[in-house]
């Protein structure tokens, strides 16, 4: 090799690699996330599991339509079910009492135990054709089944 392609070579490449648009480097499409918390009773478990993810599945497709992308590929999902203490009344009591003697005393509020499940997952959109993966959806086709 000559010693103007040993100089050139490593130009070129940088060149090229300035040349390609953004969109074929991975490393910067930005994630995006959507969370979705609901209330489930213990005998629903497995089919509510299937029925949050398709809801956070549905707010992910809406997010890749805001900005104008066709589909989103889920990178990651991650699901957590646990037993919260929730206030069983509807008004907005506080939960303190301020005495005029400025002390404050804590208030029994009834409470009453639920499970609580949280689904996450991360995902990245594009435009064009839909990656083939397993996790690829078409965002038009999860909000509008007919299109």
């Amino acid at each position: 090799m000559n010693f103007y392609a040993k100089k050139l070579t490593p130009l070129a490449a940088l060149l090229g690699a300035v040349i390609l648009p953004a969109s074929a480097f991975a490393s910067d499409v930005e994630t995006k996330t959507v969370v979705v918390q609901t209330e489930v009773s213990a005998d629903e478990l497995p089919e509510m599991t299937d029925i949050i993810y398709e809801a956070a599945l549905a707010n992910a497709a809406v997010k890749t339509l805001d900005e104008n992308k066709d589909w989103f590929n889920v990178v990651y999902r991650e699901t957590h079910t646990e037993t919260v203490s929730r206030n069983v009344s509807s008004s907005a009591e506080s939960r303190y009492l301020d005495l005029e003697d400025g002390e404050r005393i804590e208030l029994e509020i009834p409470t009453k135990d639920v499970t609580v499940q949280v689904q996450k997952i991360d995902f990245k959109m594009g435009t064009g054709p839909t990656p083939d993966a397993k996790n690829a959806f078409v965002a038009k086709k999860l909000i509008l089944p007919d299109s």
